[in-house]
């Protein structure tokens, strides 16, 4: 047993190890490829000491870099320097532009990411009025579905005339020749009223409209008394507590 341990403790040691070197070795390889830090960039231009102009130089690896160097005149401002009387004041002043175009640089870099979490906010601000929108819609969509499925029922149930099978329908949207439309606290509003408006044109076997607690105004109280207003079967219609005013009842009033 004890050999059996010692050997169970030499490998864990072993395994350790390699997996201590291998982390050793992952992490070489990964500051080699990013230059000691530099995100992946290594330095493209260099210092000349060595230059036959008998000062310091910049130049670059290759000869794009190099060409980018003489374009811009940066040894032809070396050149001048070291020629002239004070060339510490010369430095420093190129120094001093050279830091006010970063400064300006890291302006301009803050104004546009401030620009750019703008627009995130504002399309977030979209996308959330696009869910609402669409979740309306749904909404809408939905209760006009059922709509018309009870009316279908209420349909069937008037013209079956009482044949087998019938009963589940008459059940639920009234007896033979006398359906109803159910739809009491079901969230309609005033689009919903419009639905029902138009599927009830010229209706003869709906007598009983329940909508009692929903969100119709005057609007939809004005659709349904159109209906009203013309040849109907309906004889009872229920519309309290909903968000109808004293212009919309006198409407429905003058229609009966």
């Amino acid at each position: 047993v004890e050999q059996s341990m010692k050997v169970k403790d030499e490998n864990d040691f072993r395994a350790e190890k390699r997996a201590i070197q291998m982390k050793e070795k992952s992490s070489a390889k990964k500051q080699q490829g990013t230059g000691g830090g530099g995100g992946g960039r290594q330095p493209r231009l260099y210092v000349d000491s060595r230059s036959s102009a008998g000062h310091p130089v910049i130049t670059g690896k290759c000869p794009k870099d190099k060409a980018w160097v003489e374009e811009r005149g940066c040894n032809n401002f070396l050149r001048r320097t070291f020629k002239a009387h004070n060339p510490q004041e010369a430095l420093v002043k190129k120094i001093a532009e050279l830091y006010n175009t970063i400064f300006f640089d890291y302006e301009d870099k803050e104004e546009l990411q401030m620009k750019l979490n703008s627009r995130h906010e504002d399309v977030e601000s979209l996308n959330r009025e696009l869910n609402r929108i669409q979740a309306e819609i749904f909404a809408g969509e939905e209760s006009k579905r059922r709509i018309l499925l009870r009316y279908i029922r209420a349909v069937k149930a008037s013209v079956s005339l009482g044949e087998p099978g019938s009963e589940e329908y008459i059940h639920e949207v009234g007896t033979v020749g006398a359906g109803r439309i159910h739809l009491p606290e079901s969230g309609l509003v005033d689009e919903d009223a419009y639905a029902i408006a138009s599927i009830l044109k010229n209706n003869v076997t709906i007598e009983e409209i329940q909508l009692r607690r929903n969100k119709i105004g005057d609007d939809g109280a004005r659709a349904i008394a159109s209906v009203l207003a013309e040849r109907c079967a309906i004889k009872f219609i229920d519309l309290r507590e909903n968000h109808i005013s004293t212009m919309g009842m006198k409407a429905i009033a003058d229609a009966l």
